[in-house]
């Protein structure tokens, strides 16, 4: 979650090893590269947690990290026991 300077290359890397990713930003172009590789684009936070063993996230600010995990449509809504959530956003 998050497409930007940091999580396009994570995001890229980690589909490069041959893993499943589901991605979701605000901006439909970072989303675009990435479904290009094969991953697969996700419309709202809790869909990137469906099913996930790991979400990464690289957001902008300390308000946008927690609406994007607690908020109404947010990661942990639909995350499952055992999920593992990495923030690696600069605020």
């Amino acid at each position: 979650i998050g497409l930007g300077t940091m999580g396009r290359p994570i995001a890229r890397n980690i589909r490069q090893a041959g893993f499943d990713v589901t991605v979701f930003d605000l901006n439909p172009q970072a989303v675009a590269y990435l479904v290009g590789l094969g991953a697969t684009a996700a419309e709202r936070p809790s869909e990137v947690a469906m099913g996930a063993d790991l979400v990464i996230s690289v957001l902008p600010d300390g308000p946008d990290v927690l609406q994007t995990m607690l908020g109404e449509e947010g990661v942990y809504h639909a995350a499952r026991d055992g999920m593992i959530h990495a923030d690696f956003s600069t605020v």
